[in-house]
């Protein structure tokens, strides 16, 4: 999908899809990756599947908002990168959660 990010702030972005369609997103999180040289964004639309999971999106972007499109991930090293990511941030959270539990 060519999406184009129309408003980026902290915690939200506003994405408008190839068709036209506007997505408020909530902004998962973001990063540089050493090894492909590229910024990544993660976010979602609050939409489960059908198994309850919340459905996340990922995709390249540029962090100076020069090009405010979000490109594809092409390659299966890119989406392990940000699976990755994913489970090491899900994996600090719940150790900040459980620490807080005593």
């Amino acid at each position: 999908m060519d999406s184009e990010i129309i408003n980026n702030s902290e915690n939200e972005i506003v994405i408008k899809d190839s068709e036209g369609n506007i997505h408020n997103c909530t902004k998962l999180f973001t990063f540089d990756s050493d090894e492909t040289k590229l910024s990544y964004i993660c976010y979602t639309e609050d939409k489960k599947d059908d198994k309850g999971n919340t459905i996340v999106y990922a995709g390249i972007y540029d962090p100076t908002g020069e090009d405010n499109h979000i490109l594809p991930i092409k390659t299966d090293e890119e989406w392990n990168l940000i699976k990755d990511t994913l489970e090491e941030i899900i994996k600090a959270t719940k150790k900040v959660i459980n620490n807080g539990e005593k």
